[in-house]
This record gives structure tokens, C-alpha cells and sequence, in this order.
């Protein structure tokens, strides 16, 4: 008998402890299946599920693909939990998977399934896209299926809200939707309403997905929301999962785990290592909207509460718009909130929304100190938010079950009506007598609408900072004494994505350029010292007896002389100009001989001549000294020259110039007229008659006798030899 009940207590633990694992061949591979938000969910999706077995995957595709015929896989990764469920007094034992869907259209609706063999059913989001968009948002379900009333009251709200919104495109959840995060069964229950299915949902912890049964709280407490999500690994060290942001649109959505941040059985550093994450996000993740979403709340109907008022600077720096929380079980809507009071600028401070508890856990408000913040209080009904983000504004309208609107506001955007243009106008720079504190001045107005101001000098950022609330200037870094002129791009990069730039100069009025000095000539190159500090001087002009010689860039120390004559004094003058020709330096010297001055003349302004005549010409030359004279006629064929004198060659006129070599300036000229010479006449003689004389016989004798007969024979002879010869 002992053995038999043995036998059968076995038996029965074993079939206690494997019914956890066992799951029925018509059931579906995967269960408690949510799809969480990708960091930039224009083009990715988170999926969690659990499963008891391994090898599950994620298949989506297009929501008209409803066959699935061109669908993706993705295979989860997937881990073994085991942790002790106390609505079941046992440990449960499974897989807990996660996936990312990557390179996603924008603005397209998605559907998906998962399993392995049996497939769960259909599931679908869509992802973001540029135009306006709708989000619910609601808190404090406590989902417990003793309790009905709340997840009924969670469906009404999510079917009102669905027919008022046909754009409705995914639900944020401010926490404590289980009553105790312990739970299995109450995870089961909430993740069974229509939303599971049909949206992305974006959720933050609250103190009762803390809890265990008895309402405890241990150190590793945060497990039991982490085990029934997969948001973006993008959050807090130490609080990954719980505090996480993404991308929807144009709006910057950031969960921070409050209860991580407030509980005592959480680290201290939690607190520290959020806030810190919280700035950077702000600071690097710039969008049109940005929405701070977590369950603790800062106003509220019943509890004055200070865990999170902390955080108002930092809200209130990056120009958060909107605040969603719970846990007060209260609806409450504060004032435009800034610096800690209410705030008169629409477009300085957020709005700060708690949500009201669903179900049967509603609460009645209470009159608080801090009811001179709050705009509007909601007591003891189940309400949940329609949020519309435009361009304009974020429309934010309360309903109850009924789908009566209970509260409303538009929160206008930080950029609405704000002209850009004008606003570049006022960015300026202010010299100041301190030329190293002059500062670049910028309206107040960039304050939560631009994101960053970016100062560059050439292609050099030299500064980028946010602009801050009464804080409109900077000093200009890098700026030196002996700076003249300083040239700036300003870049400023606006919330909603425009980007304006902007050209600036800065001169300092009291820089000197540097210095030149030892001016000098060296040969026939003038030469000069010096050490340019600035960009003030943009030339050097070269002057010789008053015209411009040459003109040389300001850091050039040389120029050339060799086309003035050396034989005569030059006077030289440098002088240093800036781009309006200012003079910024001047001084002169002298390049040549000492210049005495030479005059020639002739003695007379006019000679005539007869042709033949010559005379020499009479030269006088003032200061009396040696110098070389040179002559020349204009016309040397009726005046020639032959050293200092003139010949008259033929009847005409010319002119005669004399110059004195080296000094062309000495010159003078002298007419030459050259008369045509006369033949005088001869006396005509009357003839004398002859006096005729009896003519003489001459007489010849001896030798001139003989002769004579001689010139007779002789021709006689000749003749006769020549015939006997022939």
C-alpha cells in the first residue's frame, strides 16, 4: 500500500511539473506575443513571445500578402527562463524569444505570425511615416481575472478610442497593467485584449509589474516586466528594456522605469545612470515633438508627490512637450508647467498628464497644495487618450467608455509660427573693448526651438552648442589681440528639422597688422622687414615720384627698382594698405644719383650759310662742366655735321639739335639756312683791229731741210718692199 501511494505522489509531481512544459499538439508554438517599438520605427519592429519549444520564428509581410506567399523570416533568439510563479505556487520554465524586423517600408501596414510548425494568428502594425498620426494612450489596468471589470474597461477604452481614430496607429501604456508582475495568468489575460494584435505598443513599468503576490519588492523585481517585452536596447545602464526611446514620426518618445529610479530595492545608481541617459538622449535625438512617458507621476488628484520633480530642469531645457504618467488612479492635467511654476509662454514648459486607474480601482481626487498647477481633474472614471501629432500641434482629447469627451487641449508646437528667416536677422556679433571677450548674440527665441547653434570658422567648428532660456550670447573662442578680421559660418539646426546659416565678420578697430621696418635698397630691389599678425593689411603699394610703381602682397618683403633710372634721384614711398586702401603704414627714401639739372643752349637761334660754307657752333652749358654733347641735323643733305661743326651741303633749311648724353632733358635747337651760291659776270672786250705785217719767208736749213725729204721717201719705200714681197 505505501509503495502504491509512493507510486502515485510521483507520478502526480511529475505530471504537476511537466504540465508547465507539456502544451497540447493544437495549440500554437508561441504565446504572450507583443510587438514592441524598433529605435527608428519607420524601418524596424520589435517582436517578444514565449515559447516552449526552440526554433520559433517571426514571419511577416505586407498586410494585402495575406497568404503570406512573399513573406520573411526572422528566427527569434531565445533564452530559458525559469522563475517562480506564485498565482500557481511553481516554477515555470520556458523560452522567452525576441526578434527584429529590419529594413521596413515607412508608412506600411505589416502583419506577422509566429511559430515553428503551429503558427500563432495574425498580428499586424504599421509603421511611421510623415504624415499626422493618432496614438492612445492609458494607464493602471492591474489586470486580475478575478476582476473583470478592469480588463472590460481596458476593451471599452480601446474600442472607443478605435472609433473615434481611424488613423490610430499604436498604444503607450504608463504601467501597472498586471496587478502583480509575478503572474503568469494576469500576463496571459492582458496580453488577450484586441490591442495585442492589432498595434506596436510602447510600454513603461510601474511598481506592480514590480510586485510579486504579497506586493514585495526584491532587487531583481524588474525581471518580470522584462521577461513580457522587447523594447529598444538603447536605455540606461543597469535599466535596459524599462528605460529605452524611439522614433515615431516626427515625435521623440523616451520611457524612463520611475520605479527603478524611486524603489528602495533598487540601486541608487539607477536614479543616477537614467538622468544622465535622459540628457543625452535629448541632446543628440532632436525632433519636432518629444514625449516623456512613465508611470510616477509629478501632479496628480490625491498624492503631492516629489520623486520625479527632479527632472523638471532637464524638461524644461530640452523643451520636452508632454508628460505622460500614472499610479494616482486620478486623471489629472496640469498648466503649462516651467521652472517649476506655472508657465505664461506657450511655447516654454510641458504639459504634464496623469492618467486615471481602469476598472474598479478608481479613486475620488482630493483638494492639494498642489492644485494651483493643475488645469483639470478627472475623479473616479476609466478614461484613456487619443493623442493626434500635427505639424501645428498635439491634440490631446480625454474620453471615457461612453466616448464622451472629457477634457482636451491643443499643445501647440515649439516651432508653430515662427518665422526662421526673421529670426536669422537678429544673430549678430558684439565687438567688445576686450577684443578676446567679443561674442557672437543670438535671439532668446531660439530657446527649445533650436536644438543647436554651430559656429565654424572656414570649415572648422570652433563651438556647437544648445541655446539656453536668457542665455543669448557667446564668446567667440580662439579670439587673440592682434586678430583683425575674423570670418564665421553660424549654422542653427531647428527642431523640426530646418536648418538656416548664416555669414558673419568681426573686425577689431583697435588691431595693428603687425610691422615693417629696415626698409631699404639693396642693388635695384627695395627691401623691407617684416611680421604680419592679421589679415588687416591686404597689400603693399610701391610709389616712384608720385605714380605707382608696383603693388605686392602683404607678405612679400621685396620689390624691383630696375625699370627707374638710376642716373637721377627717385623718390620712393611704401606704404601699407588695408582692403579700403587705408593706409596702415607709410614711409620714403631715395634711389639714384643726387640730381643736378643741365641746360644747353646755343649761342644764336639762327645761321645762314652758302652752300660750301662752313662754321663752328657755339654751345654754352649751364652748371659749367664737362659733359658730352651730341648734335644732329635733321636734314643732312642740306646741313651735315662733322664734330661741333656745320657744313651747308645745298641751298635749304635745317635744324640743328644738341642734347647733353645722360641728361635728356638738356636740349636746344638752332635753324640752318643754306643759300644758293651766285656766279659773277666777266667783262665783255670790243676786238682790236689786227695790225697785219708783210709775211717772212721762212727758210729752212741743214737738218730741218733734210728731214723734210726724209717723210717722203720713207712712205715710197715701204710701198715698193711690199710689192716685191708679194
Amino acid at each position: 500500500m505505501k509503495k502504491f501511494i509512493c507510486v502515485l505522489l510521483i507520478f502526480g509531481l511529475f505530471f504537476l511539473f511537466s504540465s508547465q512544459l507539456v502544451v497540447r499538439a493544437d495549440e500554437p508554438d508561441a504565446f504572450l506575443i507583443v510587438t514592441n517599438p524598433g529605435e527608428d520605427t519607420s524601418k524596424e519592429m520589435n517582436v517578444a513571445w514565449h515559447s516552449t519549444i526552440l526554433g520559433t520564428f517571426v514571419e511577416y509581410t505586407t498586410k494585402e500578402d495575406t497568404g503570406f506567399a512573399s513573406a520573411k523570416q526572422v528566427l527569434g533568439e531565445c533564452n530559458a527562463v525559469t522563475y517562480y510563479d506564485d498565482g500557481i505556487y511553481a516554477n515555470i520554465t520556458d523560452y522567452k524569444c525576441d526578434a527584429t524586423l529590419t529594413n521596413l517600408t515607412s508608412d506600411t501596414e505589416y502583419i506577422y505570425r509566429v511559430g515553428k510548425t503551429n503558427f500563432s494568428a495574425v498580428y499586424g502594425f504599421t509603421t511611421s511615416g510623415t504624415s499626422a498620426f493618432t496614438f492612445m494612450y492609458f494607464s493602471d489596468v492591474h489586470v486580475y481575472p478575478s476582476t473583470p471589470s478592469r480588463y472590460n474597461s481596458a476593451q471599452n477604452l480601446i474600442n472607443t478610442i478605435e472609433s473615434k481614430y481611424r488613423n490610430l496607429k499604436f498604444i503607450v501604456t504608463g504601467g501597472d497593467m498586471t496587478a502583480y508582475g509575478s503572474v503568469r495568468d494576469q500576463w496571459t489575460s492582458y496580453y488577450t485584449l484586441s490591442m495585442f494584435s492589432k498595434y506596436m505598443i510602447a510600454s513603461t513599468p510601474g511598481n506592480h509589474e514590480y510586485y510579486n503576490r504579497k506586493a514585495e519588492l526584491y532587487a531583481d523585481s524588474r525581471k518580470y516586466f522584462d521577461m513580457y517585452s522587447n523594447n529598444p536596447d538603447n536605455g540606461a545602464a543597469g535599466v535596459e528594456n524599462g528605460s529605452y526611446f524611439f522614433q515615431y514620426g516626427n515625435v521623440l518618445f523616451i520611457s524612463l522605469d520611475s520605479e527603478a529610479w524611486r524603489l528602495a530595492s533598487q540601486p541608487d545608481e539607477y536614479e543616477t545612470n537614467q538622468k544622465e541617459w535622459l540628457e543625452n538622449v535629448l541632446e543628440n535625438n532632436p525632433s519636432q515633438y518629444t514625449i516623456l512617458f512613465h508611470h510616477y507621476f509629478y501632479y496628480a488628484g490625491n498624492e503631492v508627490g516629489s520623486y520625479m520633480k527632479s527632472l523638471q530642469p532637464i524638461i524644461d531645457k530640452y523643451g520636452v512637450d508632454l508628460v505622460l504618467t500614472g499610479h494616482d488612479h486620478v486623471y489629472t492635467r496640469s498648466n503649462r508647467i516651467y521652472n517649476g511654476t506655472n508657465g505664461t509662454d506657450s511655447k516654454k514648459g510641458a504639459i504634464y498628464i496623469t492618467g486615471s486607474a481602469i476598472g474598479d480601482r478608481l479613486e475620488a481626487e482630493s483638494y492639494l497644495s498642489t492644485d494651483v498647477y493643475v488645469a483639470k481633474k478627472i475623479s473616479n472614471t476609466s478614461v484613456a487618450m487619443g493623442i493626434t501629432v500635427s505639424t501645428e500641434n498635439l491634440m490631446v482629447k480625454t474620453y471615457n467608455e461612453a466616448g464622451t469627451i472629457l477634457d482636451q487641449i491643443a499643445i501647440p508646437a515649439k516651432m508653430a509660427n515662427f518665422d526662421v528667416v526673421a529670426s536669422m536677422k537678429d544673430i549678430k556679433t558684439e565687438v567688445s573693448e576686450n577684443f578676446t571677450q567679443s561674442k557672437l548674440v543670438y535671439p532668446n527665441e531660439f530657446f527649445a526651438k533650436a536644438y543647436k547653434i554651430e559656429l565654424l570658422e572656414g570649415t572648422e567648428s570652433i563651438s556647437s552648442f544648445r541655446p539656453l532660456d536668457n542665455q543669448t550670447s557667446l564668446i567667440i573662442p580662439n579670439l587673440k589681440a592682434s586678430d583683425y578680421r575674423k570670418n564665421y559660418t553660424i549654422n542653427v539646426y531647428f527642431r523640426d528639422g530646418q536648418i538656416a546659416t548664416k555669414e558673419l565678420e568681426l573686425i577689431n578697430p583697435n588691431a595693428a597688422f603687425g610691422k615693417i621696418e629696415n626698409v631699404r635698397i639693396i642693388g635695384d630691389k627695395l627691401v623691407w622687414d617684416s611680421q604680419i599678425d592679421n589679415e588687416m593689411l591686404t597689400k603693399i603699394a610701391i610709389f616712384a615720384n608720385d605714380t605707382l610703381l608696383t603693388e605686392v602682397g602683404p607678405t612679400a618683403k621685396e620689390a624691383s627698382l630696375s625699370s627707374l633710372n638710376i642716373k637721377q634721384e627717385n623718390n620712393i614711398i611704401v606704404q601699407a594698405l588695408d582692403s579700403n586702401d587705408k593706409v596702415l603704414f607709410s614711409t620714403s627714401l631715395i634711389y639714384g644719383e643726387t640730381y643736378i639739372p643741365i641746360e644747353v643752349y646755343f649761342s644764336v637761334d639762327t645761321i645762314e650759310l652758302e652752300a660750301g660754307e662752313s662754321e663752328p657752333l657755339v654751345v654754352t652749358v649751364s652748371p659749367n662742366e664737362e659733359v658730352t654733347l651730341e648734335f644732329s641735323s635733321s636734314d643732312s643733305s642740306v646741313v651735315r655735321i662733322e664734330g661741333q661743326n656745320i657744313i651747308a651741303i645745298k641751298e635749304g633749311e635745317a635744324t640743328v639739335t644738341v642734347t647733353v648724353v645722360g641728361h635728356e632733358e638738356a636740349i636746344d635747337t638752332l635753324t640752318i639756312k643754306v643759300n644758293k651760291v651766285e656766279e659773277p659776270e666777266e667783262p665783255i672786250e670790243e676786238p682790236e683791229e689786227p695790225i697785219e705785217e708783210p709775211e717772212i719767208p721762212v727758210e729752212t736749213k741743214g737738218c730741218q731741210a733734210g728731214m723734210s725729204l726724209w717723210y717722203l721717201l720713207i712712205p715710197l719705200a715701204l710701198i715698193f718692199i711690199r710689192r716685191k714681197k708679194y
